[in-house]
């Protein structure tokens, strides 16, 4: 088995090392951690969202105006959860 480089094993372990600082921090404050997942994915849901207008522009696939109605109403509730991340995880477990 052959060694990994020097610069590689140091950025191994400095990863290491954030991933668990990281992982205290989410069991010291589930709420903050539940807020910041729930905007990570709202992130992702917006430029997923904007990858479907795009695919609905510009390629030729059926149901072409179905996929531009669902980016805009992706980017909608995206831009929502965004814009209130606390209020969202609220609704999330009412």
């Amino acid at each position: 088995m052959e060694k990994s480089a020097g610069w590689f094993r140091f950025i191994e372990i400095g990863l290491g090392i954030l991933i668990v600082i990281l992982s205290i921090y989410a069991l010291a404050f589930p709420a903050a951690t539940f807020v910041s997942i729930v905007v990570i994915l709202a992130i992702i849901l917006f430029i997923l969202g904007i990858e479907k207008i795009i695919a609905g522009i510009f390629f030729h696939i059926r149901g072409r105006g179905a996929s531009i109605g669902l980016g805009i109403l992706i980017i909608i509730f995206a831009g929502l959860v965004i814009a209130n991340p606390v209020l969202a995880t609220w609704i999330w477990f009412c």
